[in-house]
């Protein structure tokens, strides 16, 4: 009988080598990409050129921050509040205010979708990006994070042809809405981010930490224009 059980286990080991690993894939995303405060009911899309899993991933870095409401409530992509010390809504930095038009979403959040699949935050509002943080952090990495984490668990994956969107989560007018979130992916996006630092009417740069001395950009946050240059370069 002991000889037949290690007979089974060896079967079962031989089996198990015969099945092929398929690695988790990472949805490519441009890098360098801009996504304006005021981009709520349209903002910057790409081309999925391949089909995806819901286990394949997306990584990616994100840095700056947006305010949607003339300097009362700024938020860093995940979401969370880092200004000012009481927002319009009641609410204080380290905190979460919910978008009632998109529920599952927080204002300020940067979301990725479409029409078809819904517009969904990307970085979850947590302790690792800020929330609870009297100081959250305004440069966030994802890591290897399934997307089905993101788009929720109906998700069935994307064809090749499928266009997605970059949004920023509001449920009013984008009229008073500054700043921006600068996306940046690459083998290295879990060590690479954009040092950021947003602040109304200032010149802010975003720098590769990996390569400290490239300098990416120089751009006035608090206007839209220099988004659309630079997407138009960098999509070209």
């Amino acid at each position: 009988m002991k000889h037949f059980n290690v007979n089974i286990s060896c079967f079962f080991m031989a089996l198990t080598c015969c099945i092929p690993y398929v690695a988790a894939r990472e949805l490519p995303v441009p890098s360098l990409l801009l996504v304006p405060g005021k981009a709520i009911s349209i903002g910057p899309v790409f081309l999925v050129v391949e089909d995806y899993n819901p286990s394949d991933t997306l990584s990616m870095a994100v840095g700056g921050a947006v305010d949607l409401a003339s300097g009362q409530f700024t938020a860093n992509a995940a979401g969370i509040i880092v200004g000012p010390a009481t927002t319009n809504t009641g609410n204080h930095p380290g905190q979460t205010s919910p978008n009632l038009n998109n529920p599952g979403t927080n204002l300020g959040a940067l979301l990725l979708g479409n029409d078809v699949l819904g517009f969904h935050q990307v970085l979850p509002s947590i302790a690792a990006y800020g929330l609870g943080n009297p100081m959250p952090p305004t440069t966030l990495v994802l890591k290897n994070e399934p997307l089905s984490s993101i788009f929720g668990p109906s998700f069935t994956g994307l064809t090749s042809g499928t266009v997605l969107e970059f949004r920023v989560s509001d449920n009013f007018s984008s009229s008073d809405n500054s700043g921006a979130f600068v996306i940046f992916q690459s083998r290295t996006a879990a060590t690479s981010a954009a040092a950021m630092s947003y602040r109304p009417g200032f010149y802010s740069r975003s720098v590769d930490l990996v390569h400290p001395r490239r300098r990416f950009a120089d751009m006035d946050l608090s206007k839209g224009t220099p988004a659309t240059h630079l997407h138009q370069e960098r999509l070209a």
